[in-house]
């Protein structure tokens, strides 16, 4: 079976999915849409796809498909992706599927009332699954999990740093209680979170989120019943008792990617759905709640906020009015999201 995808936002985020759809000899890679003409042209040049659209429903009109990636802005993903549902279509969408758990539950019940998949780029679910399978007799007892960036922005627990949560929920279950403190750079934007975090199977977690610190890092320790595992972006070691065995991690957006391919075509069954998204997503909430956190739909000021350029890519720097690399305009730090038109 070939399978007939389109991808839906052909922005920073996208060109880690694209080069992936494009190897896959088993994908033909339709179509592309977006709200920039230059940018969707430019795409379709560098990945050879033959139909470009700006508008998703002429694209769904126009094509036969048998699944869409979606990998807009996230206060897009839940209103595109039930669209496509509805299509009949299967649909990988890029974490965060929102910033509010009503959204993600309303997502998963159209999932659910499609028939069809809506999977969730959690992708460090596929880095981490001989740690996960490692503790499958006995839950981990202690972990301690890191995701450090440089800048800070609007609420990073849900954009960058759940993917910390998300995998600390993946190894050892659901939740059951959590206690949180909080640093903040202004109302609209914390620095870093340091959250406690007990499960329902005994197991104990530290998250520590960290935006503002001008440094990078991200890691995951797991202790527990004479195993010891270290994850960091490039290597998974395990240790038990006096043998310990590192390996080297393949790149887990490409992992994710032939994941969901194969969900589609049958032949394998889902690890990351937007049902294991609301769960995360409530969980996100009640550590907000936890550090006294509030979380608004959006920034106040209604500008929306970018971390990548719309036009080049590159990393946004916090409040500059252009791209310091391609020289756009982006409207204060961030474009409206009024412009960001479905």
């Amino acid at each position: 079976m070939r399978v007939r995808t389109a991808v839906v936002g052909v922005g920073h985020m996208a060109h880690s999915h694209l080069p992936n759809l494009a190897q896959f000899e088993d994908v033909d890679l339709v179509a592309l849409c977006d709200v920039s003409e230059e940018r969707l042209q430019s795409t379709a040049r560098q990945y050879n796809v033959p139909r470009v659209y700006t508008e998703l429903t002429r694209m769904l009109d126009g094509e036969r498909l048998d699944c869409v990636f979606v990998i807009t802005p996230e206060w897009l993903h839940a209103g595109q992706s039930i669209e496509c549902l509805r299509r009949g279509l299967d649909v990988f969408c890029e974490k965060p599927p929102s910033h509010n758990v009503e959204e993600s539950k309303r997502m998963a019940e159209e999932a659910g009332a499609s028939g069809k998949l809506l999977a969730l780029g959690f992708n460090r679910r596929f880095s981490v699954t001989e740690i996960k399978e490692a503790f499958s007799e006995h839950p981990p007892q202690m972990c301690v999990a890191e995701f450090i960036r440089p800048v800070d922005e609007y609420r990073p627990l849900i954009n960058g740093s759940i993917h910390a949560l998300d995998t600390l929920i993946y190894i050892c279950g659901e939740p059951r209680a959590a206690a949180a403190v909080a640093t903040y750079s202004d109302p609209e934007k914390h620095e870093c979170i340091a959250a406690s975090i007990e499960f329902a199977n005994g197991a104990l977690a530290t998250l520590a989120s960290g935006y503002g610190t001008q440094t990078s890092a991200e890691r995951l320790s797991v202790y527990g019943h004479g195993i010891a595992a270290w994850w960091n972006r490039s290597s998974v070691t395990i240790r038990r008792g006096d043998e310990s065995e590192t390996r080297e991690i393949g790149d887990s957006v490409r992992l994710e990617d032939r994941h969901f391919i194969d969900c589609v075509k049958g032949e394998a069954e889902p690890i990351a759905t937007i049902d294991d998204a609301v769960v995360t997503m409530e969980w996100v909430h009640r550590v907000f709640d936890a550090a006294q956190i509030e979380v608004s739909p959006a920034p106040r000021t209604g500008r929306g906020y970018l971390q990548w350029c719309p036009y080049c890519g590159a990393d946004i720097v916090a409040y500059r009015e252009e791209c310091v690399s391609c020289g756009r305009e982006l409207g204060a730090w961030s474009i409206p999201i009024e412009d960001m038109a479905e």
